[in-house]
C-alpha cells in the first residue's frame, strides 16, 4: 500500500509540475524510481511469506528469488544507458541551468532553467553539440577545452531562436 501511495503522490507531483511548465530533476525521478522498485519487490515477497503451506512457500519465494536476480541482471545494463548522463547546475550569462550531458555515442549537453534542488524547467532552453561521445564537457573534471560543433538557443515556449555553428 505504501507503494501504491508513492506511485500515486509522484504520478499526481509530476501531473502539477507538468502544468506549470516544470519537473523534478533526474536524480529526484531516480530515487523515487528505485523505492517504487524496492516497495514493488518487498510487496510480492511479503505476499508470498504468508503462504501458509511451509514447502509452497519455500518454492515460491525460491523462485520468485530467482526471477527477481535473473530480471534484475538483465534490466540493469539497459537501465544504466537510460539514466546515465551527468546533471549539472551552472551559471551562465542567461541565469541558472540544470545541464543535462548525455554523452555516450554522441555528446549533447541539454539546459534546463534552474528552479531549485529539486525541481527544474520543462522545456529545453539551449542544446549544445559536441561531436563524439564519450565525455562530459561540463563537469570536466580535467580541465580540457571542449568547443560545441553547435549551439541552439529556444525560447520559454521550445521555438529554436538562434543556431549557432563553430567554424572547424
Amino acid at each position: 500500500m505504501d507503494t501504491l501511495l508513492l506511485v500515486i503522490l509522484l504520478a499526481a507531483a509530476r501531473f502539477a509540475l507538468h502544468l506549470f511548465g516544470l519537473m523534478f530533476r533526474k536524480w529526484f525521478t531516480i530515487i523515487c524510481l528505485l523505492a517504487i522498485t524496492t516497495g514493488i519487490i518487498a510487496g510480492i515477497l511479503q505476499l508470498l511469506l504468508k503462504i501458509r503451506k511451509r514447502n509452497v512457500r519455500i518454492l515460491a519465494v525460491t523462485v520468485y528469488v530467482i526471477i527477481t536476480i535473473a530480471v534484475t541482471l538483465m534490466t540493469y545494463p539497459i537501465a544504466i544507458f537510460a539514466i546515465a548522463g551527468e546533471e549539472h547546475v551552472v551559471e551562465r550569462e542567461e541565469g541558472k541551468y540544470v545541464a543535462y550531458v548525455d554523452g555516450f555515442l554522441h555528446t549533447y549537453v541539454y539546459y534546463y532553467k534552474y528552479k531549485n534542488f529539486l525541481i527544474c524547467g520543462e522545456t529545453k532552453r539551449i542544446e549544445e553539440d559536441y561531436g563524439k561521445g564519450g565525455f562530459d564537457p561540463v563537469g570536466n573534471p580535467y580541465g580540457y577545452e571542449y568547443t560545441a560543433v553547435s549551439t541552439t538557443y529556444y525560447d520559454e515556449e521550445g521555438n529554436i531562436v538562434s543556431a549557432e555553428t563553430e567554424d572547424q
